[in-house]
């Protein structure tokens, strides 16, 4: 029987365990010391090691055996609504998503707080608000809401914006992982907003489905005055959206999982 294994993540390697889990030196090591272990049995006993983005495998020399790419999917949805919302007198971006040092939003807050034709809500996890708000409370204001939502609580948030947004200060982490967002957004219809040479950003230059801008707050600036003024940018970018999403559905992605683990290759 071929065998395969998602392997979702590696922020063990990035600090996250003495930084977000509270785990001291030795306890940290200990856990490292786990994850090291699962790799070696999986090497063992393991026909295809998925991993969400081929990049991902340069982080990690110790997978010696075949990955491939799998990265996350989407649902289709029989979409109703054709217009956001009557008032174009702002343009509405959603952030939906984690807030740590690796995942920092802080260019984006501030161009916001700096033109009155940007309005953003923020949908992140309670606790991790808590914990970052201090990095962001200079640049609140009340074209910024922040909220803490899940599930089917997210469909008015994504009914309501023009852009959502994967616009993270970059690092090495942000190239290789694949946002589980970028298709939620996907599946919405929202034109995303990514830094460019990250994955999420990579994604939408290579698929035309929105904006993939350095992390300059210049640039950003620009791009979204642009937008504002011509909402037909916008509506372009959802026409691509909407022709590729066929091709990244959980099914497709299952599909592409099971004819590699059946698939017979010949030396």
């Amino acid at each position: 029987i071929s065998c395969g294994l998602f392997y979702r993540d590696i922020y063990w390697k990035f600090g996250r365990l003495s930084a977000e889990m509270g785990l001291n030196c030795i306890k940290s090591h200990y856990v490292k010391s786990l994850y090291l272990l699962d790799l070696m049995i999986y090497n063992q006993y393991l026909k295809i090691l998925f991993l969400p983005s081929k990049k991902m495998k340069e982080q990690n020399p110790e997978i010696k055996i075949r990955s491939e790419a799998l990265p996350p999917g989407l649902n289709m949805k029989n979409l109703t609504h054709t217009l956001k919302h009557e008032d174009e007198s702002q343009l509405r971006i959603l952030y939906v998503g984690g807030l740590s040092n690796l995942s920092v939003i802080d260019n984006l807050i501030g161009t916001v707080k700096k033109f009155d034709f940007l309005h953003l809500t923020i949908c992140t996890n309670r606790s991790h608000w808590a914990r970052e708000k201090v990095r962001y409370s200079k640049f609140l204001c009340d074209r910024i809401n922040v909220v803490h939502l899940s599930g089917d609580e997210l469909i008015p948030l994504y009914q309501n914006a023009d852009l959502g947004a994967l616009f993270y200060k970059p690092n090495v982490y942000k190239s290789f992982t694949a946002s589980t967002k970028l298709f939620q957004y996907m599946e919405n219809d929202l034109p995303i907003l990514a830094t460019k040479s990250t994955f999420d950003g990579d994604f939408v230059e290579s698929n035309e489905i929105g904006w993939s801008l350095p992390y300059e707050i210049e640039q950003l600036s620009f791009t979204l005055f642009a937008i504002w003024k011509n909402r037909k940018f916008l509506e372009l970018k959802k026409r691509n959206l909407q022709s590729i999403k066929k091709n990244h559905t959980w099914a497709q992605r299952a599909k592409k999982a099971a004819e590699l683990l059946t698939e017979k290759r010949y030396t």
